[in-house]
C-alpha cells in the first residue's frame, strides 16, 4: 500500500466520523466508477466537495486531486493536500507540471478529479466550462465521469451525489479543434447537470 494512500485512507476515515453525523448523504451510481484510468468530473460550490466526492467513491478509491496552488501554499491545508496525493495548479495559465502529473496518474490507471469550471460557482451561476479535463482524458484515452454534488450546504442537510456513466470524449477518434474540445467540456457540463436534476426528482 502506498504511502500516500495509507495517509489518504486515515484521514478518509477521520473525516467519515466527524461529518456523517452532520451531514446526511446518499450515494448513487457508485457502480458506475470504471477499473483503471479514469477523469472524474463534478461541478464545484463548496471547499467540501472533495470530502463529498470521496465519501462517494467509497475508500478503496484513492482520487487524485487537482486544486489550486493557492490552497497548497496555506501551511496546513497545503501540507494535507500534498500528503494525501493530491496536486497543484496554476490557474489562468498553461500549467505544464500539472498536466504531465494528472497524466502520469492516468497512465498508472488512477483517477484524477477536476473541476471542470475550474474554480468554485456560487449558486445558480453560470461559468464556462474549461478544456483542460477533456483534453486530458482524450490525449490519455481514459473515460470521464460526471459527478454532481449538491450545492448549498449546512449542517444536518441530506444531499445525494450522483456518479455518472463513464464515457469517451473522442469515441469517433478524430482530430479536435481547440473549438471542439469546448464544445465537449460545455457538453460535459451539461451532462453534470442533468444528473443534479435526476437527484432532485427522487
Amino acid at each position: 500500500m502506498k504511502k500516500d494512500y495509507r495517509r489518504y485512507r486515515a484521514l478518509y476515515i477521520f473525516l467519515r466520523i466527524v461529518l456523517f453525523p452532520f451531514y446526511r448523504l446518499k450515494f448513487i451510481g457508485r457502480e458506475n466508477v470504471p477499473e483503471g484510468g479514469a477523469m472524474l468530473c463534478a461541478n464545484h460550490t463548496s471547499f467540501l466537495d472533495p470530502i463529498f466526492l470521496a465519501f462517494a467513491l467509497g475508500i478503496k478509491h484513492h482520487p487524485r486531486f487537482m486544486g489550486k496552488a493557492s490552497l497548497f501554499r496555506v501551511p496546513l491545508v497545503g501540507r494535507i493536500y500534498t500528503a494525501v496525493g493530491s496536486f497543484a495548479v496554476e490557474r489562468g495559465k498553461s500549467d505544464v507540471t500539472a498536466v504531465k502529473t494528472a497524466m502520469s496518474y492516468l497512465k498508472s490507471g488512477e483517477k484524477v478529479v477536476i473541476y471542470p469550471e475550474g474554480t468554485r460557482v456560487r449558486g445558480d451561476s453560470a461559468v464556462a466550462a474549461k478544456q483542460g479535463a477533456v483534453r486530458i482524458a482524450d490525449q490519455m484515452n481514459v473515460p470521464v465521469v460526471p459527478v454532481h454534488i449538491p450545492g448549498d450546504k449546512h449542517l444536518f442537510g441530506r444531499y445525494t451525489i450522483v456518479i455518472g456513466e463513464p464515457y469517451f470524449v473522442n469515441a469517433e477518434k478524430t482530430k479536435l479543434s481547440g473549438e471542439e474540445y469546448l464544445k465537449r467540456a460545455e457538453d460535459l457540463m451539461d451532462k453534470i447537470r442533468a444528473l443534479g436534476q435526476k437527484a432532485a426528482k427522487r
